[in-house]
């Protein structure tokens, strides 16, 4: 899980009705992605459990819950009331099995707690959905009809439940073999879950030793997207012609990137192995103007440890930042530079 610590920025508020490309350079970049011959789906959105911070000053039921969709040290506090704090959750799940004293296996233990993670997760979906529904800056962006792909690092099906405007919209599941292929159809949007979702406990990937296991797949599913480049050249087309994504790697190495309330950290190494990639598969100079741009949703200090790969769409605050990307993504793109 990843989350958004909201430092609080040195610059101004802007006015209201402010354009927000004033306020860095890469909201000006993403204005000329909009702007351009964009097909639908070469825009991706990646999000995080930072998607479901709420204000403090909300009831103390919701926030509390908020609290556990948003933060995983919360979340294993609930758990583990004495865990000790560390810099690495993937890490801290680990520890937390060894300390356990019963007689079971490590693999008994962690399908045990992977149930109380589930029994809590969908507990606090229900109270924080409401939440969701009042402030609607979210669901506007998940929304946008210029979005055909989300992938969502959460355990959580909040995003679906978002999307099917309360069961207007069947939410249909394409069942997969492989975690990486499988995802749900909601609004004409898939959406992808690289960890699993709780909807199934055998496929839910927490800890260290999990997040090893997936970087096989990820491989794999480079070598097919690599394979598919090649058979494009041999049919005397753009390898960088647009592929109809059979996995979310293929969303990583192939499409415009907006990574929404998450942390990114370093332990997540599918989702970094994915990255590189994709930054390796457009390091030849001659390929650099087909290359897809990158951008995170930030405010403040936040995610400076990030590469220069990574377009800051900056904003005084994360509300402002969802408010000001939920008005450029629904905004007509019939204007051409």
């Amino acid at each position: 899980m990843n989350s958004n610590s909201k430092t609080k920025s040195h610059s101004e508020r802007p006015a209201k009705n402010q354009a927000p490309i004033q306020v860095d350079d890469g909201w000006s970049k993403l204005t000329d992605i909009l702007n351009s011959r964009l097909e639908k789906s070469q825009i991706t959105l990646v999000v995080g459990a930072g998607i479901h911070q709420v204000p403090k000053h909300t009831d103390p039921c919701t926030y509390e819950s908020s609290l556990l969709l948003s933060s995983w040290d919360a979340l294993l506090k609930s758990i583990f009331p004495h865990l000790a704090a560390s810099k690495s959750p993937s890490l801290s799940w680990e520890l937390c099995i060894q300390t356990d004293s019963s007689r079971l296996s490590a693999k008994a233990r962690e399908m045990y707690y992977i149930r109380k993670v589930r029994e809590l997760l969908a507990t606090a979906e229900k109270t924080v959905l409401p939440a969701h529904h009042l402030d609607a800056r979210v669901t506007r962006v998940l929304n946008s009809q210029k979005i055909s792909d989300i992938v969502s690092l959460n355990f959580d099906l909040i995003a679906e439940q978002l999307l099917s405007k309360s069961g207007a919209n069947q939410i249909i599941l394409c069942q997969k073999t492989k975690t990486s292929e499988r995802h749900r159809v909601v609004s004409g949007k898939r959406i992808w879950h690289p960890h699993g979702d709780r909807g199934r406990i055998d496929l839910m990937q927490l800890g260290l030793r999990q997040y090893g296991l997936v970087i096989k797949p990820v491989e794999a599913a480079r070598r097919k997207f690599k394979e598919w480049e090649r058979k494009q050249k041999d049919k005397s087309k753009s390898p960088f012609s647009l592929k109809e994504p059979s996995n979310w790697i293929d969303l990583m190495i192939g499409h415009h990137l907006i990574f929404l309330g998450c942390s990114l950290d370093f332990s997540e190494w599918d989702m970094w192995f994915a990255l590189v990639n994709r930054w390796r598969n457009y390091a030849n100079p001659k390929n650099k103007r087909y290359e897809p741009k990158t951008f995170v949703l930030t405010t403040g200090k936040s995610h400076k440890h990030l590469p220069s790969q990574f377009l800051r769409l900056n904003a005084p605050r994360y509300e402002d930042g969802w408010k000001w990307l939920g008005d450029m993504l629904h905004q007509s793109t019939d204007r051409r530079r």
